[in-house]
């Protein structure tokens, strides 16, 4: 079946040069009169740069103050011409490097921007690395926050989660250094941070840690409400903070977001984002069994995407709708909004789509025993989700082949890919238990990374304080009263700003230990639901085995009846017809000691008791493969007729077999056979 897809609302934050308000820069009477053009021929859309005018200061100027002007004009033509903005900007870079720090940087963050928007992204990293270098060396904090943010999402689309996490944790620190350095400063605002909560979650939500991104998502909504921000801001933050909670299974909690984010988008008149709304609290009803509800808010949502010619949203929801009919075995329903989703798709535009409907198309026609057309549109999918590249259903259609060549009799191609879905079930939990194993390591580098931040912050401190007291006691040597005065002040704000620390620790470690507690009740629920999975498995496997063992012994028996015929049939035949009732009778003895059967037996037999023919192994390593077999019948309470019919012996055989097996496992008389078999784990 078609797995939940839940809509997200990323707002992926990156700081650029627009990240402070602008520096001072030195200007001569040139570079005034540059502002001025610039001014005058620039109102951002309404009005193009005359950048004739400015191209015409250039050869009357050198140095810092060309610079200056090859700034402007590189920054004018970063949109529409990145490679003449590249050009200007490289001999803007070329000309202030190392002699004008603020014309300089200025020059690195527009050849960042201008070297993306001509998709050479590795030229655009190299001038984040230096700029990020060329910041250090002046201590300008403002731009380190903003070039170590725009490496955090580097290392995030490079698929380096861990590195872009260090980066933004490395930019939040030396924020909350700023602010408590610089308290009155205008250079950065608070709700910077929250972006920076922002990016960090976004990474965790990508590394599966959906506890740590639903805590950032809340902080970064904190700050934002605390700072009075628009519904703009708040309303993708609340569809976030859903979208989490509906991946860490809490779809009740999911449904509350969603719910307040409908509320906001719905007052912004944003049509597109109150029908993600709709289909996300579709996916939360569903996943909470609410089929009714959840339907409803599908069909809310596609009324409101048809209009707006949503195409791509159109089909995401009809394959939702798909599924929950499919789900609810409302086959007319399904089928019919199948066929739309095709009819909207039918230019394969969108692969990973149409996938997913040739998945419930195959689905619809296992459930109707169409098993042909099943297995032909699964195939289809899965043909789609090979040349795309999208993996995301492999499972399932694996699965639904599996059930369908079963309903077809065809055993074989039933048990190929029932070990292809187990091989990606075991993949994906193999995955999971890296991730928890990563986890658990990258907070151990986390915290071992802030006590090293804490140590040099502390031991910047002590310099500067002892810095300070130099530079009393110098001052001392010239005015004593003044210094024992000033002595006192520091004195005192140290004491002042000590308790002020001390309190934000002592807040801190409240923080910490509550997050801790949260995080064990969440993984307290996630052992829970894992645990029922675990007993629905093997309840399904258990159905699984118990279907197969009566195939094998109703065509055993529909094979010994057809012998039976043949016999009769072939006394009454001629001379000439005789040969091929003996070949035909030969085909069915040789159908009926065929191993293929068996070997699928075994296999769902060992996926439901794992460790039972370790343990007759282990008893008496002599027993043959009938007697392993006649255990195994024995143990899913079959009567000797039905044993027999299984095994195509007679049934008094049974009773002899029975007998020569219970020597073999060294029982006594009074031991019951059946009791001690199914003692076995």
């Amino acid at each position: 079946m078609y797995r939940n897809n839940c809509i997200f609302d990323h707002k992926l934050y990156i700081m650029t040069n627009n990240y402070t308000k602008t520096h001072q820069i030195k200007f001569c009477w040139c570079n005034i009169l540059a502002i001025i053009l610039l001014v005058i021929f620039t109102s951002h859309n309404i009005f193009a740069v005359n950048t004739d005018s400015l191209i015409n200061l250039l050869p009357h100027q050198q140095g810092i103050e060309k610079a200056t002007t090859l700034n402007i004009l590189g920054e004018a033509f970063i949109t529409s011409n990145p490679q003449t903005s590249i050009k200007y900007l490289n001999e803007a870079y070329q000309l202030s490097k190392n002699t004008d720090y603020k014309t300089e940087i200025f020059s690195i963050s527009y050849l960042v921007d201008a070297y993306k928007y001509s998709r050479k992204y590795d030229s655009s990293d190299l001038y984040v690395e230096k700029g990020l270098i060329r910041s250090i060396e002046v201590q300008d904090t403002v731009r380190m926050m903003e070039f170590l943010t725009n490496i955090g999402w580097t290392y995030y689309y490079q698929g380096e989660y861990k590195m872009a996490l260090n980066s933004f944790s490395e930019a939040m620190v030396f924020f909350n250094e700023y602010i408590i350095n610089h308290p009155n400063s205008d250079d950065v605002d608070i709700l910077n941070f929250a972006r920076l909560l922002n990016n960090k979650a976004s990474v965790y939500t990508k590394m599966g840690y959906y506890d740590s991104a639903i805590v950032n998502f809340k902080e970064s909504l904190g700050y934002r409400e605390k700072q009075n921000a628009g519904p703009e801001y708040i309303a993708p933050t609340l569809l976030n903070i859903g979208g989490v909670c509906f991946k860490n299974e809490n779809y009740n909690l999911a449904i509350t977001y969603f719910t307040d984010a409908l509320g906001l988008y719905s007052k912004l008149n944003n049509q597109k984002r109150v029908a993600s709304c709709y289909s996300n609290l579709g996916m939360a009803s569903k996943a909470l069994g609410d089929t009714i509800k959840a339907i409803e808010y599908f069909e809310k949502s596609l009324k409101i995407r048809e209009p707006i010619d949503d195409i791509r949203g159109q089909i995401i929801v009809l394959n939702n709708l798909s599924a929950t009919f499919l789900q609810t075995n409302q086959l007319a329903d399904a089928k019919h909004n199948i066929l739309q989703a095709l009819s909207l798709n039918k230019n394969e535009r969108y692969k990973a789509s149409l996938a997913i409907t040739l998945q419930n198309m195959g689905t619809y026609y296992q459930k109707t025993e169409n098993y042909k057309l099943a297995i032909e549109y699964a195939l289809k999918s899965l043909n789609i989700m090979k040349s795309s590249g999208s993996r995301s259903i492999y499972e399932d259609v694996y699965l639904l082949l599996s059930q369908a060549y079963e309903g077809l009799g065809n055993f074989e191609m039933a048990l190929v890919y029932y070990k292809q879905q187990k091989l990606i079930h075991d993949s994906i939990f193999d995955a999971e238990s890296r991730a928890n194993y990563n986890k658990l390591q990258l907070e151990l580098e986390t915290t071992k990374k802030e006590k090293e931040i804490g140590f040099l912050k502390k031991e910047r401190e002590n310099q500067a304080l002892e810095h300070q007291i130099l530079k009393n006691w110098q001052i001392a040597t010239v005015l004593i009263s003044l210094s024992i005065i000033l002595l006192i002040a520091v004195i005192a704000i140290s004491i002042y700003s000590k308790r002020k620390k001390d309190k934000q620790i002592h807040l801190q470690k409240e923080i910490v230990h509550r997050r801790e507690n949260e995080l064990s009740k969440s993984e307290l629920e996630k052992s829970k639901l894992k645990e029922v999975e675990l007993q629905q498995s093997i309840l399904y496997k258990s159905k699984q085995l118990s279907t197969h063992a009566l195939h094998m012994m109703q065509k055993n028996t529909m094979l010994h009846e057809m012998q039976l015929d043949i016999k009769t049939l072939s006394k009454k035949a001629s001379i000439d017809d005789k040969p091929d009732f003996k070949r035909i009778n030969l085909q069915i003895n040789q159908s009926l000691r065929s191993h293929k059967d068996w070997d699928v037996f075994k296999l769902y037999f060992e996926d439901v008791n794992r460790n039972f023919y370790k343990k007759l192994v282990e008893i008496n390593p002599e027993l043959t493969t009938n007697d392993h077999r006649l255990c195994a019948l024995i143990k899913l309470n079959m009567n000797s007729k039905e044993m027999a019919s299984v095994l195509n012996v007679a049934p008094n055989s049974i009773k002899s077999s029975r007998y020569r097996l219970k020597k073999k496992l060294g029982l006594d008389a009074e031991v019951d056979l059946e009791e001690f078999i199914r003692g076995l784990a």
